[in-house]
């Protein structure tokens, strides 16, 4: 690791990255790797995901000075409600602040000093709003392996990690890719309630409950509601029930514990869960991506389901 690596990686785990790697424009050349999947519908209604694909082919094409991808995780795994136990409405990666401003917050301040450090550095915070393959990205960087279900997973912090990047002209060393460690299990793929895993590491985001809660725009279709279950925004079940996440720490960083509103009774009846509340529920959340509109219709589809299960007297 030269002086730069070195500079890049201290600042990053001074701002809290547990993982850090690099990846040089040599190695950016991942090829029409999304083309069969998009071809085959599995991006259901997500049109943008078929937009930039030179990008997704090439990391190091977003940026014309990019030489070099610096590849960051931290882990958000957050100790659950007693309430919730294992049946969290809202999925693990959304119960704090929004990871999208928190990191890019991080990211800038490292790329600040970066840049009164090192003469002519010149950097770009990426954080999942970006064209970028992260998952690519980060298991070519040495971070960890993309699972069965599609997650990279690293053997000390699991799945939970909240990926992000630095497009960067500095010339750095790729890390060196990390053993796949699922070996023969498939116990993310046998938990999926709607059987979105169809393949190893290939989601039918159609079936995917995330996606329907949370990406879906418009009405479920009857086959769509009685695919959701208890989940308001997000699905942790391949997560849960994964081996590499049973023994792994819960994250001590505050902003992703949480939020003490999440555990209001105002969950469970559509009826009460006014614009107004809603708005005070989605700040500093990601759960405004589902929009107002979307959240009643998640909560509908879980009252539903919970009206079907009940016993007839």
């Amino acid at each position: 690791m030269n002086g730069t690596e070195s500079l890049i990686t201290e600042l990053l785990h001074q701002q809290g990255f547990e993982l850090v790697g690099f990846l040089s424009r040599e190695d950016c050349e991942f090829g029409d790797w999304l083309s069969p999947w998009l071809t085959a519908g599995h991006h259901a209604e997500m049109k943008w995901l078929e937009n930039h694909p030179e990008i997704r082919g090439n990391p190091c094409l977003i940026e014309g000075y990019a030489r070099s991808i610096v590849s960051v995780a931290i882990h958000y795994k957050t100790e659950p409600p007693p309430a919730w136990r294992i049946k969290n409405p809202i999925s693990n990666y959304a119960w704090g602040e929004d990871y999208h401003v928190v990191i890019r917050k991080k990211l800038k301040k490292v790329i600040s000093t970066l840049g009164s450090q090192i003469p002519g550095f010149k950097g770009r915070a990426c954080v999942d709003t970006a064209p970028l393959a992260e998952k690519i990205i980060a298991a070519k960087s040495g971070l960890g392996w993309i699972g069965k279900n599609s997650l990279l997973l690293n053997r000390k912090f699991g799945s939970y990690l909240f990926l992000a990047e630095i497009v960067t002209n500095q010339k750095l060393t790729s890390g060196t890719a990390i053993e796949d460690f699922c070996g023969k299990c498939r116990r993310c793929i046998d938990a999926c309630p709607t059987n979105a895993i169809i393949a190893d590491g290939v989601i039918d985001s159609g079936r995917c409950i995330s996606y329907l809660t949370i990406e879906k725009r418009g009405d479920f279709s009857p086959e769509e509601s009685a695919r959701v279950d208890y989940q308001l925004f997000g699905c942790d079940i391949c997560q849960q029930v994964c081996p590499w996440n049973k023994k792994q720490p819960y994250t001590a960083f505050q902003p992703f514990a949480c939020s003490q509103k999440w555990l209001e009774d105002n969950l469970t009846d559509p009826d009460k869960m006014t614009e107004q509340r809603f708005d005070h529920l989605k700040i500093k959340s990601t759960v405004k991506r589902t929009k107002y509109k979307g959240f009643i219709r998640n909560m509908k589809a879980v009252a539903l389901k919970k009206a079907v299960k009940k016993p007839t007297p």
